[in-house]
């Protein structure tokens, strides 16, 4: 789908490595455990190099998958999330909520 946001699926540090084909960004967590995701070339990135990073954080900008968070972060999360999504909608609305 697009302007999916990348999601992070490990906690630990950032380093980014970008080519005349490709840009790419891999968390090295504290274990040792490197992740590598491609970027496409349109996205924006939310990290930099050298940041700290949490399982779950969003690398890119774009619109969170759901079932990311879940896998990720659990069952709470995701309520949190949808919930806040929700909010957002009522109030870009200028509608009062309750939280």
């Amino acid at each position: 789908p697009k302007g999916l946001a990348i999601v992070s699926e490990v906690s630990g540090t950032v380093k980014m490595e970008e080519t005349k084909k490709k840009r790419s960004v891999t968390v090295v967590a504290a274990s040792g455990e490197e992740v590598s995701y491609d970027i496409p070339f349109g996205s924006r990135l939310k990290v930099s190099d050298g940041d700290g990073i949490s399982a779950g954080d969003e690398i890119t900008e774009g619109s969170v998958n759901p079932h990311d968070i879940l896998r990720i972060k659990g069952v709470q999360s995701v309520k949190n999330y949808l919930l806040s999504e929700v909010q957002k909608v009522y109030r870009l609305q200028g509608v009062d909520i309750n939280d």
